[in-house]
């Protein structure tokens, strides 16, 4: 009896959330990344002279980083969906 319960309540969730969040968090993690590489430029130039020009490839490093985090989260959402779709048809 349970999985029947579980079966419908599965089919009635709607997936439109995850696939509308991980849209917008791997476009956040995709403008993260272009923002960390010009401003890494920009400071390895020379351009804004109060910053030390290492201190670009530490900008550089840190937001390389976060674009790899949110990336990830975005990909573990499309793979959720992935998944609830399968076993949907599965069922």
């Amino acid at each position: 009896m349970k999985n029947y319960i579980f079966k419908n309540d599965l089919r009635r969730k709607n997936t439109k959330f995850l696939t509308t969040a991980s849209m917008v968090l791997k476009t956040y993690a995709w403008f993260i990344l272009i923002l960390s590489v010009l401003s890494a430029i920009l400071i390895m130039s020379g351009v804004l002279s109060s910053v030390p020009p290492w201190a670009g490839l530490v900008v550089l490093s840190a937001y390389t980083f976060f674009f790899f985090f949110f990336y990830t989260i975005a990909e573990i959402s499309d793979l959720l969906v992935a998944i609830k779709e399968a076993l949907q048809s599965n069922c």
